[in-house]
């Protein structure tokens, strides 16, 4: 039959294994990233020059027009109101 995961000689292996073998992958990997990390870390920030697409002249773009309020910007159409109070 076999032992479960709550066995005591499985869980020993386990915790030899971690300590002799996924400790040190473990660490060694840790130790990879963090170095890249500090290399990334020390480099100065690449300077982009954020070019804007601005069309000349015109100005009767829909965002120089007034906004009409009514509807709060949402996009539905208006609707009259009207009571139901003859039922």
């Amino acid at each position: 039959m076999a032992k479960s995961a709550r066995a005591l000689s499985v869980k020993k292996n386990h915790r030899a294994l971690r300590a002799t073998v996924f400790g040190p992958a473990h660490d060694a990997r840790t130790a990879r990233l963090s170095a890249k990390l500090q290399e990334l870390a020390a480099k100065p920030k690449p300077e982009t020059e954020k070019a804007m697409n601005v069309d000349e002249g015109h100005g009767e773009d829909a965002e120089d027009q007034p906004r009409d309020n009514n509807n709060e910007g949402i996009g539905l159409p208006a609707f009259e109101a009207t009571s139901n109070t003859d039922q």
